[in-house]
C-alpha cells in the first residue's frame, strides 16, 4: 500500500496481544522507517504524528487506514 509523508491517516494502537484496540485516533505520516518482520510478515513502519496526543509514535503499516486521497 505505502504512504507519503504529509499524509492524513487513522491510527490503530494495539495491546501486545495483537487481538485488542487499545486507542484509535487520526495523525500524519512524518517519516517512513524500516521494513518490521513481525508475526504478519514485513510491514513498512511509519512514525506518526498523533493529533489527539500531540506526540509522534512508530506504528505497522497494517496498523494504519488512509483518510485523504
Amino acid at each position: 500500500m505505502g504512504y507519503k509523508i504529509g499524509e492524513l491517516i487513522r491510527w490503530h494502537e494495539r495491546y501486545t496481544d495483537d487481538f485488542l484496540i487499545k486507542d484509535v485516533g487520526s495523525g500524519v505520516i512524518v517519516e517512513r522507517c524500516d521494513e518490521s518482520r513481525y508475526t504478519h510478515g514485513p510491514h513498512a513502519m511509519y512514525r506518526v504524528f498523533r493529533i489527539k496526543h500531540s506526540d509522534v509514535m512508530l506504528f505497522e503499516e497494517i496498523e494504519l487506514e488512509r483518510l485523504s486521497k
